[in-house]
């Protein structure tokens, strides 16, 4: 019985579709009134004809038929979206519907005029000469709705250029791209160049200007030597190793005498010839770091805020002033060398090495991850502090008695944190049986203590140095560019493309 209604609804629907074009044939061929009868028959007769006229019946199926081809031509163009499109790619046959690559119509399969360059008239399909896997993946794009991701087996370069080819849009390109790992970069540049900024970008942000990056190799150099040169001022003066005193009788030190030479002259050459040198060497480190800072402040286009608040200049202040400092007071003789700020002012020099941090990128990826791991050092740092605390006062209460190592828990810290960090110097151990169960125990909880954070840091470093090495391929990447100009009266830095990860 359904399948009877079905038929008949058929046949009642094709009868209307006869009867709409036969409407539509008398709408175009109206019947003929009296006086085109008239006409007609005195042209039969041949009384008056001035043109020759088409039978009526003939006229009327001719008009049938163009309906009928023009309803045709509205189904077919409605269905027009549901065609298929053949598309070649090195070989590989892709099929999809046209009104899937219509989603996007701004890319170069969603538009029919820069698709129709690719056409392949002979095979009735489009050619692309491109990468297979890739393609999947991008025809995925367009079936999905606007979901990319990029296979495992196809190189990240590789899909890169095909997203290009295709001309996705660059919202989509940049959502790519964060996606594997990369950050978008703010380059920023001077509104008003001149040479003060650029003497202030070769000096403060190296890598940004030529001049800069020929500058590097010398200030790399010249850090290294400062920092050996200190080291080798602790080694004792061959002159006086044998017997530890000076040409006065009195015990002298290196540190003591290290600077007079080079500023008062003969008088005060107690010291070798060697010595002298590493003096004068020194001395001229000093005096390139001064000189580098002096023009830094000097020519800084920027407010001298800006200065203030970075770190990277109070280093570079650092590197010079301690140095002047310990010359002044052993000059005046207010302290002694082995004074504890004449010792403090001393060790200062070996922080020079941190101005390797603006040069060196392996420095600037360890930094990054100290940044990101800070709560998990801090953590850690707990858990070492309670540890220390309660191992200390448990080893104090079973070993104090019998070893004077342990006779309070501030002493007994020492080995506290030796046995938890899995060191174990030897200099102090239990003796009895509850002390070394306490110190096993320790032992365990310094091995799980030390573990914990140590996954997470690893995962940050992978992170960083990733972002580090793919941020130097930016260059190639416009979509993660975008640009900024500076203001020289305003507070704001300039950094760049290796430090910019914003």
């Amino acid at each position: 019985m359904y399948s009877f209604l079905r038929v008949a609804q058929r046949g009642k629907s094709r009868r209307c579709k006869k009867s709409a074009a036969a409407a539509a044939a008398e709408a175009a061929c109206p019947e003929p009134d009296d006086a085109s009868k008239t006409n007609a028959n005195a042209a039969d007769s041949g009384t008056t004809a001035s043109a020759p006229h088409q039978p009526h019946h003939q006229h009327r199926s001719a008009v049938v038929d163009g309906v009928a081809g023009s309803l045709r031509r509205q189904e077919s163009s409605c269905d027009s979206g549901c065609q298929r499109v053949s598309i070649n790619v090195a070989g590989e046959i892709f099929e999809t519907q046209l009104r899937t690559l219509r989603r996007f119509p701004g890319t170069l399969l969603g538009n029919d005029q820069k698709r129709l360059q690719y056409w392949d008239a002979s095979r009735g399909q489009y050619f692309f000469d491109r990468h297979r896997p890739s393609f999947a993946a991008i025809l995925n794009y367009y079936q999905s709705g606007g979901r990319l991701r990029r296979p495992n087996e196809v190189p990240e370069e590789v899909f890169y250029e095909e997203l290009r080819f295709f001309q996705l849009d660059e919202a989509v390109i940049r959502s790519f791209l964060v996606s594997e790992g990369y950050s978008q970069l703010t380059v920023r540049h001077w509104s008003q160049p001149s040479w003060r900024t650029s003497l202030f970008s070769a000096l403060h942000y190296p890598k940004t200007t030529k001049f800069g990056r020929l500058l590097v190799a010398p200030s790399v150099a010249i850090i290294i030597l400062s920092v050996a040169l200190h080291c080798l001022h602790s080694q004792p003066d061959p002159c006086t190793a044998a017997d530890g005193t000076g040409e006065d009788g009195n015990r002298s030190s290196a540190a003591s005498t290290r600077y007079l030479p080079l500023v008062f002259g003969p008088k005060q050459m107690s010291i070798s010839s060697n010595s002298l040198w590493f003096t004068r060497l020194e001395f001229a480190c000093v005096s390139w770091f001064a000189l580098e800072f002096c023009i830094k402040v000097a020519v800084c286009p920027l407010p001298r805020t800006h200065l203030v608040r970075s770190a990277a200049v109070w280093l570079d202040a650092i590197s010079f002033t301690p140095y002047f400092i310990s010359v002044a007071m052993e000059t005046l003789g207010r302290f002694c060398a082995d004074s504890g700020l004449m010792r403090a002012l001393h060790f200062s020099h070996v922080l020079r090495i941190f101005k390797l941090y603006r040069y060196v990128t392996g420095m600037q990826i360890l930094g990054r991850t100290l940044r990101m791991s800070i709560r998990e050092l801090t953590m850690f740092l707990f858990f070492v502090g309670v540890s220390v605390v309660l191992f200390a006062s448990a080893i104090h209460q079973a070993e104090g008695a019998v070893h004077r190592q342990f006779q309070s828990i501030p002493h007994a810290f020492w080995w506290a944190v030796i046995s938890l960090c899995t060191v174990g110097y030897g200099d102090a151990v239990p003796r009895t049986l509850v002390g070394k169960l306490i110190g096993s125990a320790c032992v365990v909880a310094g091995v799980m203590t030390v573990a914990l954070p140590v996954p997470v840091i690893v995962t940050n470093f992978n992170s960083v140095y990733r972002r580090t090495v793919l941020s130097k391929r930016v260059q190639n990447r416009p979509e993660l560019l975008h640009k900024k100009l500076l203001h020289p009266v305003k507070c704001c830095a300039i950094r760049s493309s290796a430090d910019i990860v914003e």
